[in-house]
C-alpha cells in the first residue's frame, strides 16, 4: 500500500517455498534506501549460525550468538542499504553443528558435499 511504512528489518520468514516447492526459513531485510534497480544479496548461514534463541540453547553455539542469522541480516543490511537482504537458514544442522542446505546442494548424511 501506498503510505505503509516498510516492515521491521529484520522479518523471519518460515517456510517459504521456492523453486520446484523447496522450502526454507529466511530472514529478510527490506532497501532501507530506495534504488533505480531491485538489488539482492543473499546469503547462506554458517555451521553454528541459527535463530538466537537456537543458538543460546546449545552449549557451544551460544558462544557466537552474536553472529545469528538475524543480526548477520542487520549487519548486511547496513553494507548494503539499497538491496533486499536475504539470509537463508540451513534446511539441516547435524550434530547441531554442521549446516546443511539440501534445497541447493545435495549433500550424504555424513556431510560429504556433493
Amino acid at each position: 500500500m501506498l503510505g505503509t511504512p516498510p516492515p521491521a528489518c529484520p522479518v523471519r520468514l518460515c517456510g517459504v517455498t521456492g523453486y520446484d516447492g523447496r522450502i526454507n526459513d529466511v530472514v529478510y531485510c527490506h532497501p532501507a534506501v530506495r534504488a533505480e534497480q531491485d538489488m539482492a544479496v543473499v546469503f547462506f548461514g554458517g555451521d553454528v549460525q541459527d535463530f538466537p534463541e537456537n543458538m543460546e540453547s546449545h552449549r557451544d553455539n551460544k558462544n557466537y550468538v552474536k553472529w545469528n542469522l538475524e543480526s548477520t541480516a542487520v549487519l548486511l543490511h547496513t553494507y548494503f542499504p539499497e538491496s533486499h537482504i536475504v539470509v537463508v537458514r540451513p534446511s539441516r544442522l547435524t550434530a547441531p553443528k554442521l549446516a546443511t542446505f539440501m534445497e541447493f546442494v545435495s549433500s550424504e548424511m555424513d556431510q560429504n558435499r556433493q
